[in-house]
């Protein structure tokens, strides 16, 4: 009798675990924002029930962390895509290192492997551009009202 696991538990294992760890992730995010939103329901219930007539709006914070996947859309200073220009150069940069080793190590056709986080990364880049294009167009210059 052996003793050694077979080769392929090993990748499986990784992969099932990536998903599981995947969908709690999801899960418990789901709950953070059900019960946040279940508490500030609470809250405006109880204002309503001791007459208050004007409500004030939902605060910000709660807004944003609500819209979850928008908050992507501009990062900490307020550029448009901000995030997708970082993810961009991270994976064309990388990508492009991985061709190269790749290449050095196994042969040019196993170094085009390395192309596609490149693509992807060259993808976010191109995306990156359009939009802070798009916002730019967006807003209108002082100088047009005057």
């Amino acid at each position: 009798m052996s003793n050694e696991v077979p080769f392929e538990v090993i990748p499986l294992t990784a992969i099932t675990l990536g998903i599981v760890a995947g969908i709690i992730s999801m899960v418990l995010k789901h709950r953070v924002k059900k019960a946040l939103l279940e508490a500030y329901h609470r809250e405006r219930v109880a204002a309503i029930e001791c007459g208050m007539t004007e409500m004030p709006p939902m605060p910000p914070e709660l807004v944003r962390l609500l819209q979850g996947d928008a908050s992507r859309q501009s990062d900490a200073s307020g550029m448009p895509g901000g995030v997708n220009l970082l993810i961009g150069l991270v994976l064309l940069l990388a990508g492009v290192v991985l061709a190269l080793a790749l290449s050095a190590i196994a042969g040019s056709d196993v170094g085009l492997f390395g192309l596609l986080p490149a693509a992807v990364g060259l993808a976010n880049l191109v995306y990156f551009f359009i939009v802070r294009a798009q916002a730019k167009a967006a807003v209108p210059s002082t100088t047009d009202a005057s």
